[in-house]
């Protein structure tokens, strides 16, 4: 399975930048997903001032700006999310930081890179 969002975003937009229990939401996690969690989670970290601009740029040229409530808050929101992505990082041995700063062909080598790396340990390559 692939998915774009899962239990960890929760705990970072929720938890970590709201400021909402941590060990409840954990909780709700479990009761919603019990024990199923992703093999691999790939952290796409990039500079908090940046990803902002690009995502209410991109909004913008889509003309899609009303549904850009999570743009629409303040850098210091988007700090505590990033902040808190990297917080789990540090918890979950899951979840690999890869650098998005770059251009996409080089983004995509170093994803590339992570997943293989991820299936030689589970000897799926």
């Amino acid at each position: 399975m692939i998915c774009d969002r899962y239990i960890d975003a929760t705990l970072a937009y929720q938890g970590y930048a709201r400021g909402l229990d941590l060990t409840r939401i954990r909780h709700l996690n479990f009761l919603a997903a019990g024990t199923i969690v992703p093999d691999l989670t790939l952290l796409l970290d990039f500079p908090v001032e940046l990803g902002v601009h690009r995502a209410r740029q991109r909004n913008h040229d889509n003309a899609t700006a009303h549904e850009g409530r999570f743009e629409c808050e303040a850098l210091a929101f988007h700090q505590r999310v990033r902040d808190g992505y990297l917080q789990l990082a540090t918890e979950q041995p899951r979840i690999e930081v890869v650098d998005a700063r770059g251009d996409i062909d080089a983004l995509h080598q170093r994803i590339v890179a992570v997943v293989e790396h991820h299936l030689q340990q589970r000897n799926f390559s």
